[in-house]
Parts: C-alpha cells; sequence; structure tokens
C-alpha cells in the first residue's frame, strides 16, 4: 500500500468521522425536538481492486416502527374525536349547570311552581301573580339562553369544521410538496431522513383532524387516502377538500358537508376532529334542541289548557287569541256533543242580566267554520249587546270575543274538543289560545315532523293522509321525500324536507296562511310526529303578553257550568210539575268512564221525583253530582237545585220529547264566584303531577314524569355523557400518550448514547489527523531525501 492510499484513506477517515460527528451532533441538538426520529449513519468500507482504501457513509436512516407509526394515527385520530367532543360537552355543562343550580332549568320550573302555589293559596293578592309572571319569564328567558347557546356551539363548531379543513389541507399540500422532495433526493442517492421525519409529523397531525390511510411506493412517495380507503386525498396529485361555512344557525335548519371534487364524503369520517364537530353540529346538538323543545311544548301546552279552563276575577273585558285563523277555516268538532259556554259578566262575576251566556253547540255548525261561530255568538240572544266576537285583522287573524261597554267574558271550556291533527283535541278557548298563559309563534298554516336520520327511507306505513279536503295516499314503500312530492301538487300547499343538522324534517306550509286541516288514516301522523310544534318552539316561547301587562289575569276560578236552579217555583215539591211532557233528561260532564247519563221521567213527574232520579244514580253519585228541592222565597215556590262538588263542567239537555228545563227555567244563577280558586288549585296541582307525557326526544326516551323531573333528567343525562366524554378522552390521551413513548424508546434520541458515540468518533477523528499527519511528515523525509 503507497503512501498516496494511506494518505486517501486518512482523508476519507476525517470525512466519515466528520459526517457522522454532523449526523450525532443533529441528533443531540434536536433531543427535545417533538417529532424528530433519531438518525442513525451507516459506515462502511471503500474498496479499490480488492483493497481497502478508506472508509464512508453509506447512508442515513431513521429506526422507525410503521407499524406502530399507523397505530399512533389511529389512536390520534380517535384522541382528536373524544378531545373535541370533551371541550363541547363542558360547554354545556356550564349552559345546563346541576339540578340543584339556582341558573338551572329545573329550579326555575320550581320557582314558578311555588309561585303559583301562592296564587293558589292566596288568589285574592295581586303580589303571587306578579310573582308568578316572574318566575314564568325567568323559565323562557332560560329556555331561549339555552336554544341561543345550542345554535352559537352549533356555529362554533361549524367554524372549527372550516378551520380544520383549511388546515388538512395545507397539510396535504406539505405532504405532496414533500413526496416530491423524497422522491427527487431518493433518486440522487441523496439523504432523505429529514425530510420522511416531516412528512410523518405532517400526516401524524392530519390524521388528527381525520382518520386515514396511507402506503408508500416504491420510489418512496406516500399515498394518502380515507380511513375507508374508498376516497384518494393524494396521490401523484394533491387533491382539495372543500366546505362552506355557515355565518349563522337556526334550530331545525343544517350546515354544509366536506366534499371532495364534488361529491359530499362527510360519511367517509369515522373519527378525528371533523368527525366530532360534525356530529355535534349536526348530532348531537340538533338532539339537545329537541329534549328543550320537548319540555318546553309540554309546559306550554299543558299550562295552557289549563289556564284557558278557568277565568280571572274580575273577569277581563276582552279575550285575544293567539291563534291565527281565517274565517273560512273548518272546525272539526270531536264526538257527537262538543259544547262551550260563552258568559257576558258583571265586574263582581255575576251574570249581566238573566240567562246572559251562549252554550254554543260546536257539533252543530253549519257551515263548521270560524266564520260561523263568531256569527252564532254575535247572534246568541243571551249575549246580543254585550259580546261580541271578531278576527283582528280580517279575513286571516286571530279570534277576540270581548264585552260591549262594561261587560266582561268568561268561558267554561266544557265537553268542547276541537281536533287539531287526528290525534290531540283541544277545547275551545285552548285552540283558539283566547287564555293563553304561554304563547309563541306557531301557527296551524306551518306542519312539522319529527326529525328522521334518513328522509330517503321508506316509512313502512299505508293509508291516506288528507289534507285540505284533498286525499294524498301513502304505502310502505313511500318516504318522506316521496311524501314532500305529492303535497307539493296540492294547489295552495308547500312541502319540502329541512335538513336539521344530520337528519331530515318534514315542513308543510299553507301559501295563503291559512290554517291547515288534516287527518290521517293510518299511523303516518303518529309516526312522523307531524304537529304545529316548530324545531325552535322554546326560543321563540313567551309569557302572553296580556298576562305579563296585567298579571291579574291570571286564572282564579271558573265560569259557572256545576250548579244549577230552576226559577220558575212549584207550589210543592211533590205535585206535578206544571207544563211536563215525559221524556229524559240529559246530563253531560265527565263521570269517570261515561260522559253523559240519561235519566227518564214521565209526564206527571214532580221535582222531587227528578231529585231522585238523580241522588238515586250510581255513576252521578259517583261523580258527586246531586240534586235537591227547596223553597225560595225570591220565586215564591219551591226549586230544584243540580250541583256537582267537584265544580266539574255539567252539561243538562233536554231529549225524547221532555221538555224539564224549559218547564222549570232550569238554569245557572251565577257565573264566577269571588271565593272560587279551583282553576288556581289545578295550575298548582299541575306541577306536582309526574303523569305528564313526554315524547321521546333527542335520545330520550317517551316517559311519564313532572315538569321539574323530566328538565332534572335532560341535566343528569347530559352530565353524564359529559363525565362519559371526560373518561374517552382521558383514556384517548392515555393511549396516544404509551404509544409515543413506545415509539420515542424506539425512534428517539438517547442522549447518553449520543454522547457515548460523539466520544468514540472524536477519537476516531483523532486517529484519522494522526495518520494524515504521520504520512505528511513521511513525504516531507521522503522530499528531503530526494
Amino acid at each position: 500500500m503507497s503512501l498516496t492510499s494511506a494518505l486517501n484513506s486518512a482523508v476519507s477517515g476525517l470525512n466519515t468521522a466528520q459526517a457522522r460527528i454532523a449526523v450525532t451532533s443533529s441528533n443531540i441538538s434536536n433531543v427535545n425536538t417533538i417529532g424528530y426520529s433519531r438518525k442513525i449513519s451507516q459506515q462502511e468500507t471503500i474498496t479499490l481492486n480488492g483493497t481497502g482504501a478508506g472508509s464512508t457513509v453509506s447512508s442515513i436512516s431513521r429506526n422507525i416502527d410503521e407499524g406502530l407509526m399507523k397505530t399512533l394515527r389511529a389512536e390520534m385520530a380517535d384522541a382528536g374525536r373524544t378531545e373535541v367532543r370533551l371541550n363541547f360537552y363542558q360547554s354545556l355543562q356550564q349552559m345546563f349547570g346541576s339540578p340543584e343550580s339556582n341558573s338551572a332549568i329545573s329550579q326555575r320550573i320550581s320557582e314558578l311552581a311555588n309561585a303559583m302555589d301562592q296564587v293558589a293559596t292566596s288568589p285574592e293578592q295581586n303580589a303571587p301573580k306578579i310573582e308568578v309572571v316572574e318566575a314564568a319569564e325567568q323559565v323562557v328567558k332560560s329556555f331561549a339562553t339555552m336554544s341561543d347557546r345550542l345554535q352559537s356551539l352549533r356555529a362554533e363548531a361549524d367554524d372549527q369544521i372550516g378551520a380544520d379543513v383549511r388546515r388538512a389541507n395545507q397539510l396535504l399540500s406539505e405532504i405532496g410538496q414533500l413526496n416530491s422532495s423524497i422522491v427527487q433526493l431518493k433518486n440522487l442517492g441523496q439523504a432523505t431522513a429529514d425530510l420522511l421525519d416531516k412528512r410523518d409529523n405532517a400526516l401524524t397531525e392530519l390524521s388528527k383532524i381525520m382518520n386515514i390511510n396511507s402506503f408508500t411506493r416504491g420510489d418512496g412517495s406516500i399515498v394518502v387516502m380515507t380511513g375507508t380507503g374508498n376516497r384518494v386525498l393524494l396521490d401523484r396529485n394533491v387533491e382539495q377538500l372543500t366546505f362552506n361555512e355557515t355565518s349563522s344557525f337556526s334550530a331545525g335548519y343544517g350546515g354544509d358537508g366536506l366534499s371532495l371534487n364534488g361529491e359530499d364524503i362527510t360519511d367517509e369520517l369515522k373519527s378525528g376532529t371533523l368527525r366530532a364537530l360534525f356530529d355535534m353540529r349536526d348530532t348531537e346538538l340538533p338532539e339537545m334542541q329537541d329534549q328543550i323543545n320537548e319540555l318546553a311544548q309540554n309546559l306550554r301546552n299543558e299550562l295552557n289548557a289549563i289556564h284557558n279552563k278557568g277565568t280571572a276575577f274580575p273577569p277581563p273585558a276582552n279575550l285575544s287569541g293567539t291563534r291565527l285563523v281565517n274565517l273560512g277555516d273548518t272546525i272539526s268538532a270531536a264526538g257527537p256533543s262538543n259544547t262551550v259556554r260563552i258568559a257576558a259578566l258583571n265586574a263582581d262575576g255575576s251574570l249581566a242580566a238573566g240567562a246572559s251566556y251562549l252554550d254554543l253547540d260546536l257539533a252543530g255548525l253549519t257551515p263548521p267554520t270560524v266564520n260561523e261561530i263568531i256569527n252564532q255568538i254575535n247572534s246568541a240572544p243571551g249575549l246580543a249587546g254585550r259580546v261580541q266576537a271578531r278576527l283582528e285583522p280580517s279575513p286571516s287573524g286571530k279570534l277576540i270575543i270581548e264585552g260591549i261597554g262594561e261587560n266582561k267574558v268568561a268561558i267554561n271550556e266544557m265537553d268542547s274538543a276541537i281536533d287539531v291533527n287526528g290525534i290531540e283535541t283541544r277545547g275551545f278557548s285552548h285552540y283558539f289560545g283566547l287564555n293563553d298563559f304561554f304563547a309563541s309563534d306557531e301557527t296551524g298554516a306551518t306542519l312539522y315532523s319529527s326529525p328522521v336520520s334518513n328522509p330517503d327511507a321508506a316509512l313502512s306505513v299505508v293509508g291516506t293522509l288528507t289534507i285540505n279536503g284533498i286525499n294524498v295516499p301513502y304505502t310502505t314503500s313511500d318516504s318522506m321525500a316521496d311524501l314532500a312530492a305529492t303535497i307539493n301538487a296540492i294547489p295552495g300547499l308547500s312541502a319540502t324536507v329541512m335538513e336539521d343538522g344530520s337528519r331530515g324534517r318534514l315542513k308543510i306550509t299553507s301559501d295563503s296562511g291559512a290554517n291547515i286541516s288534516y287527518s290521517d288514516t293510518g299511523s303516518l301522523v303518529s309516526k312522523l310526529g307531524l304537529s304545529e310544534n316548530s324545531p325552535s318552539t322554546a326560543l321563540g316561547l313567551t309569557v302572553n303578553s296580556s298576562i305579563s301587562d296585567d298579571p291579574g289575569r291570571i286564572i282564579r276560578g271558573t265560569m259557572n257550568a256545576s250548579s244549577y236552579a230552576s226559577s220558575t217555583g212549584q207550589a210543592t215539591g211533590t205535585d206535578a210539575i206544571t207544563g211536563l211532557t215525559g221524556g229524559d233528561l240529559v246530563l253531560r260532564g265527565e263521570f269517570g268512564s261515561t260522559t253523559a247519563v240519561t235519566l227518564t221521567y214521565p209526564a206527571g213527574a214532580s221535582l222531587d221525583d227528578i231529585a231522585n232520579l238523580i241522588n238515586n244514580n250510581a255513576t252521578l253519585t259517583a261523580a258527586n253530582v246531586t240534586a235537591e228541592v227547596r223553597f225560595d222565597s225570591g220565586v215564591g215556590g219551591y226549586v230544584l237545585m243540580i250541583n256537582d262538588s267537584n265544580k266539574d263542567s255539567l252539561g243538562l239537555e233536554d231529549a225524547g220529547g221532555g221538555n224539564l228545563i224549559t218547564a222549570i227555567n232550569l238554569d245557572i244563577t251565577t257565573g264566577l264566584s269571588s271565593g272560587d280558586n279551583s282553576a288556581a288549585l289545578a295550575m298548582a296541582d299541575l306541577f306536582d303531577s309526574d303523569g305528564i307525557d313526554f315524547d321521546a326526544a333527542g335520545g330520550l326516551p317517551n316517559q311519564k314524569t313532572s315538569f321539574t323531573g323530566y328538565a332534572a333528567y335532560l341535566i343528569s343525562t347530559n352530565s353524564a355523557k359529559a363525565s362519559t366524554a371526560k373518561s374517552q378522552a382521558d383514556f384517548s390521551a392515555t393511549q396516544t400518550a404509551d404509544l409515543n413513548n413506545r415509539l420515542q424508546n424506539i425512534a428517539g434520541v438517547n442522549l447518553d448514547e449520543e454522547m457515548s458515540d460523539l466520544i468514540i468518533l472524536q477519537r476516531a477523528y483523532s486517529a484519522s489527523a494522526k495518520v494524515f499527519t504521520t504520512v505528511d511528515e513521511l513525504f516531507d523525509s521522503l522530499m528531503n531525501v530526494i
């Protein structure tokens, strides 16, 4: 071996040691760099003609466990999903509070219940009624605040989706650029380890945003696909994800999905932050809105039903409806007997004059329209000049019944029942909203279904839906979308399938604003939950302005329909009633499972005979309906008195050719008693009831419970979900940390090991330098000899 060869070997040794020291130095300087993998410089011998000629660094590689890296990326996607869910549920926890929190909706309702108890205890005082209004306004404020917050959180999720999509596109572009550089350097035989680290880091960050799959080509480039493998995000070219952000959100409406080349790929997302954000925006938050709506709708409907059965004391001068109707709207009275009592009263609750009331038979209306109801009220002899009815504005507006002059108005719904949707019926006053406690912006001109997960799926029901008198047959194969298309063919109606988050909701609208009348021979209405309840009920709920302006309009008692007395006196209680023809007396009311009792009497019956018929009837006795005959000095003879001590509505009717009612002038003699607090007690009892029917909503099952019970259940369910979200996030974080540690143990930099290598390389460098110096001296000696 010549001195020249020795010199070249020494130089190569210096260069090799230099290169390896540079790699070790880089390892040491990046010991705390996240995502950096330890670089390993591979040294090999240089040979010339089979003889060693020094050394060189053949390659710089990484010690990476690719299988472990893929596992980490999958776990990163799950960690991203659970982290987002935790953040949102923590925000929801702040919104809902705990059931014991003063600001929780359950506590707000409890405060309203307490205020109602005070009204029932002291109905003559105005202060408790003011407290009821204040408590009710806090309830509706809580509903509105929660609804606003839910929609705000949906908007936040939408914004985060936009930010994550932009970041995902940046990462895909970076990976694409790194692909090109890696392929180029690999073709030139140069090191690519640092670029591979950068690409791995970008892939890991991308995997937290969305679950991905990838594989490496022979040229060193990587192909990135969605987690399912159905869509390619990056191959030779970078594909751009697209997403259009929604400026604001309202209950019942959705947002844009994730698209790739114009095709929605949202369902391709199985994990990652994007999956969680879409789930929160389109499923979980809308479901919570459904739960809040269910509570708000039941509170409104149940309290309004009771408030419309009673009347304030003193009685009000007018009653203004909340339902928008048209003069030509058809009223569908349920049942053969359907009577409402409308009375003109004095300020002290007494009848304005004699029989100053109308027992309006809704089943006998011809034609059965709103206009005919107004005509009947305005033409009734007992109400003429005392009470008038109208629509404001007309011909499309809200029903108003008002006293003329100093006259007041009171209504007893009695057995009136107006069909709302073929399933639900409401009393006369409740249907028109004449004495509603709560008001909302919903009308009978727009119908909504409950949300369904797939509006294109077959509904699997058969029957005929009749809308505004037009039959819409449906079969088991029809979907919600099919139904909407059929309804759109009906003149005056429009139907759409609303995108309510990830769900679909059928919306039917009357183009003219008229109420939609509908019935169903099958189970479509019940399956779809078709009703006037909008997706934003909780947001639009208010205390009726007439009550908030005047708390004295909160009901106290009930317009008399339970106590009757004759005004034509008889000489004795045992003599035959003068002018009586034999026949039937029909008593109508709620008598257990029976709504009517028919009593037959002969032509020669006396007052005592009639009283005995009533008092000896087991059904009437069980319902606390009694009769007595006594002398009335005011009429100068004996009179018959019939009374329902439960103060339930009681209707009397001559039938079978009989004329008892007219023969003895059997009628009510009082309107509203100042000591009657039956209606106030009914409102208080409502809040104590645990038999309120709540439909399944937002993942909560249907159940019977109280208002506060449902509210507390809603809060505790959210709390349980928040706890689960935290457990899942903690588990994913632990799993991710464990995988990272395992990966670092394999690929990470060990500082002690690097310092040890540095000492070895330092000695190798010094040795090569010594060889170089020695050979140089030998060359000098050789030159001196020459």
